[in-house]
């Protein structure tokens, strides 16, 4: 069996990577990179790290900013591989634009489509990605959902066909990398940072990284904490700093965009996490590290449960207040697995072959 791996950003990579360890040894899979995360940092360096086969095809995007325009370059280009190079089944991968274009491409195309992390809901369509994720799930034939909120998602939107609860990847990935994490104690040096002593810091969504009123906001919300913030940029959010002209707080330690084993390393040893990334709030909550979203919504609201994570947006008062309550706050961690246990990716694989074989 053909089966063709659709990704193309960080969050792809890392949902992606333990079920594509578990395809290579078992079916003949090919890699699509969309390359709708550009930076050689954010995207090629997973290959290295992560030991997966280098992508078989990879699109090179005209534009390099805007997902509008995006996606019909990746939807004309993943149409031109399929034609040549048919699978019997393609794989996206959670919600993003590269996921929204395989999944019409496989549509249109008559190809199965397993959507791993399927059933997720921020009931925020000003969101892109709950636009995404919406169409995905009402177009594939599998859902593969990490949680039972998600499948109840599902079920209440009239969709009860090839539902599995089989965990979350995101979870697995972090157990997986667990024993290769020493190595990276330079980074306490190189940051000039200590242990438990300083905030992770990371914004990528454009509604935050494009908003000048925003960027300052938050700046003015964490200026006068005591701790260091290490601020890992994204290449849209640095390139907004220096557009905009932006005055950085002398508290804040910026740092270019960080591999998967460097970003998990520095969360495990922060004080608190401050993103807007869905995933980096996952990982939060694995790593038992309280977390401020900025965002007025999440989908992954089993996380807000004891909050573990705060949404925190509107204002520099509210940003400020939730730092600081986070500060003060210990995890509190429940022996529930919400997101599953196991051999997740295995479990994936093992239900994929079941159902198109």
């Amino acid at each position: 069996m053909k089966v063709f791996s659709i990704v193309g950003t960080r969050p792809n990579f890392i949902k992606a990577f333990p079920i594509m360890l578990e395809m290579q040894k078992k079916f003949n899979h090919k890699i699509i990179h969309t390359g709708q995360h550009y930076d050689k940092d954010l995207s090629d360096i997973f290959f290295n790290e992560l030991k997966i086969k280098k992508p078989n095809y990879l699109v090179k995007l005209k534009n390099k900013l805007l997902t509008i325009d995006q996606i019909p370059e990746m939807i004309l280009a993943i149409n031109k591989i399929i034609l040549k190079d048919r699978p019997d089944v393609i794989i996206v991968y959670g919600d993003t634009s590269s996921s929204l274009a395989g999944a019409l491409v496989a549509n249109r195309s008559n190809i199965p489509i397993v959507h791993i992390e399927s059933g997720l809901r921020s009931y925020d369509k000003s969101m892109p990605e709950e636009t995404n994720r919406i169409i995905i799930d009402n177009i594939s034939q599998i859902l593969i959902c990490p949680t039972n909120t998600a499948k109840k998602n599902l079920i209440s939107e009239n969709i009860k066909k090839n539902i599995f609860v089989l965990g979350d990847t995101n979870f697995e990935a972090i157990k997986r990398i667990s024993s290769k994490l020493k190595k990276y104690n330079f980074l306490f040096k190189q940051f000039n940072i200590k242990k438990k002593n300083f905030i992770f810091l990371t914004i990528h969504r454009d509604f935050n990284s494009d908003n000048k009123k925003f960027l300052i906001k938050l700046f003015n919300s964490i200026k006068n904490f005591k701790y260091p913030f290490l601020f890992a940029l994204h290449p849209r959010t640095k390139k907004n700093i220096k557009k905009f002209n932006l005055k950085i707080p002398k508290n804040v330690i910026l740092s270019p965009p960080l591999s998967f084993l460097k970003c998990i390393y520095l969360q495990l040893n922060s004080k608190i996490i401050i993103t807007d990334s869905g995933g980096v709030q996952k990982e939060a909550y694995f790593l038992k590290i309280p977390c401020v979203t900025l965002r007025p919504s999440t989908e992954w609201i089993e996380t807000l449960k004891f909050k573990n994570n705060i949404l925190a947006h509107r204002s520099t008062k509210i940003i400020k207040q939730a730092i600081k309550y986070q500060l003060g706050n210990k995890f509190k961690y429940t022996k529930n697995s919400f997101f599953g246990k196991g051999a997740i990716s295995k479990k994936i694989v093992r239900t994929i072959s079941k159902k198109i074989l």
